[in-house]
């Protein structure tokens, strides 16, 4: 886990409140991060890519999509260990094919 990224607040595209980082994915190749666990409830963590996302002056993480669009995301694994399998569903999800 990359602690520059943990407990990070994640808003979407309005700036209305989605969650929190708990974890980052990175790419099998470089040092980018490429997908983000984000609490999104109690008990709820959904997958969200990076790609198009900045973070503000404050700190907090902006994603290009609506916090329906993130909520309604693939679940990342419980081990947080993210397959190729995994990563296929989530891009299908945000249409990143």
């Amino acid at each position: 886990m990359d602690q520059q990224w943990t407990n990070r607040p994640v808003v979407d595209e309005h700036h209305a409140r989605v969650g929190k980082v708990t974890d980052v994915f990175f790419g099998e190749v470089g040092d980018q991060p490429e997908w983000a666990a984000v609490k999104t409830g109690l008990l709820a963590e959904r997958l969200a890519p990076l790609d198009g996302a900045y973070v503000a002056e404050d700190g907090t993480l902006v994603l290009p999509y609506s916090e329906r669009t993130v909520k309604g995301a693939p679940k990342p694994p419980r081990d947080h260990i993210l397959t190729p399998a995994d990563a296929d569903e989530a891009m299908s999800y945000y249409n990143l094919n």
